[in-house]
């Protein structure tokens, strides 16, 4: 495990984005809120999460927008030079997830339409 090891419970806010570099690696991007608490007061905060290869293969096709999950990863920072002011923008380098709860949003969509569909036809007297 190594001194940079962060374990996160967080939510997704963003659905993932997967793009591939110019040697062909798979790198998928997306964004997770979590609480802090500070003297019983509430903060909310987010952070850009990154992963590479075959698990950028499968955050893309597993993780939705308010799945609750928990991330094992690194965390890093990148510079950014923005008017000659450098910026440094936490992220986190991702190694594993697990949902604590899933969003079955696909689901859900599909029981809607198929729900709008059976309202909408007419009945057939026989």
């Amino acid at each position: 495990m190594g001194l940079n090891y962060i374990c996160l419970l967080s939510e997704v806010i963003s659905l993932p984005e997967k793009k591939h570099t110019l040697e062909g690696m798979a790198v998928t991007t997306f964004n997770v809120s979590f609480n802090t608490y500070n003297e019983d007061i509430l903060n909310k905060h987010s952070i850009k999460v990154s992963a590479i290869n075959k698990l950028a293969e499968k955050v893309f096709s597993e993780i939705n927008i308010n799945d609750k999950i928990i991330l094992e990863g690194r965390l890093l920072t990148k510079i950014i030079d923005e008017k000659g002011y450098k910026h440094k923008i936490p992220y986190i380098q991702l190694n594993n997830f697990y949902f604590v709860e899933k969003n079955n949003l696909q689901n859900q969509e599909s029981n809607e339409t198929e729900q709008n569909h059976n309202e909408n036809e007419e009945e057939i007297p026989f």
